[in-house]
């Protein structure tokens, strides 16, 4: 049996942030080599108009490429980059490749609860033309079903590759467990919920280090 061609939109993986961070998990997992996928940027960091000029580039390559692709599947977040993105993956649909929408936006909810009422039409359009909508999490899940309560949507959470995180001998048998968290201190990167867990931890066995801005 033949295998699938697939083609992923997204974020150069040198940017910062969720996707750029997923995708380099699959590359180093060889997640993209076993799934014959290719990955093609059509955004990246720099100025307004740095970003623009790449995606004009990029858009056009990315159209040419579903010809000879099975599934495109686009990893996209909220405002711009959902504009962006949305309407290529219209078009590999127009052009009979099968799609995946997956959602990685962390305000993508609020996106939505702003957008006027053409774009949230929009988005609700966007979500139900997609072959399958890929959530980070079953409140996700709910959070899209809102938007589009027919859509085609399924939970995989992002996966981590521990072997990035072992490091053998580096703790003694009784040692306390040191936790580290960086990112933004806040609510939505549920700090709240680790100063609660916290309270309900033996302190002479962890040691928590919490850095970034935020809260």
């Amino acid at each position: 049996m033949k295998k699938a061609r697939v083609l992923m939109l997204g974020t150069d993986i040198s940017t910062k942030g969720g996707i750029a961070s997923v995708i380099r998990d699959y590359v180093d997992t060889g997640l993209m080599d076993r799934l014959n996928a290719e990955y093609l940027p059509t955004h990246r960091d720099g100025s307004k108009l740095d970003t623009a000029v790449f995606y004009l580039a990029q858009a056009p390559k990315a159209v040419l490429r579903f010809f000879r692709s099975d599934i495109v599947h686009v990893h996209t977040s909220h405002g711009w980059s959902f504009r962006r993105l949305s309407p290529l993956m219209l078009i590999a649909g127009l052009l009979g490749n099968k799609t995946l929408l997956h959602v990685h936006g962390s305000q993508f909810d609020n996106f939505y609860e702003k957008a006027g009422w053409i774009e949230r039409k929009f988005i609700g359009f966007v979500l139900r033309r997609a072959d399958g909508v890929i959530a980070l999490s079953d409140d996700w899940e709910r959070k899209l079903r809102v938007m589009a309560p027919t859509a085609a949507i399924t939970v995989i959470r992002n996966g981590v590759d521990c072997s990035k995180y072992l490091v053998p001998g580096s703790r003694k048998l009784g040692d306390p467990v040191t936790v580290l968290f960086l990112g933004r201190l806040g609510e939505r990167k549920g700090i709240y919920d680790i100063l609660n867990a916290i309270k309900l931890l033996e302190p002479q066995r962890f040691r928590f280090v919490l850095a970034g801005d935020g809260d």
